[in-house]
């Protein structure tokens, strides 16, 4: 998992070896020390994360979900996409 990231860096990443040894990366953006205002904010309201998220698809419909989420942005908030189960 990689949480942030740095403004002036460049990374490479060793993506056959990943490959091959089939690693997932999940990179994580966030925003610094936010995460006690987010809490504070959704203990208050707790349906107010449903709220957020706004739009769910399929890994089959994920370019559906691309597509939704870059045309329907005063729409879209959050669009989630679901590995296949």
């Amino acid at each position: 998992m990689e949480l942030g990231f740095q403004a002036k860096s460049s990374s490479a990443m060793p993506l056959l070896k990943m490959i091959q040894k089939e690693v997932s990366y999940l990179p994580i953006y966030r925003y610094r020390n936010t995460f006690e205002q987010a809490i504070e904010l959704l203990s208050q309201d707790q349906d107010s994360a449903s709220k957020l998220l706004t739009d769910f698809y399929a890994m089959s419909e994920v370019q559906e979900a691309f597509h939704h989420a870059l045309s329907q942005k005063d729409k879209s908030i959050k669009v989630i996409v679901y590995p296949e189960r």
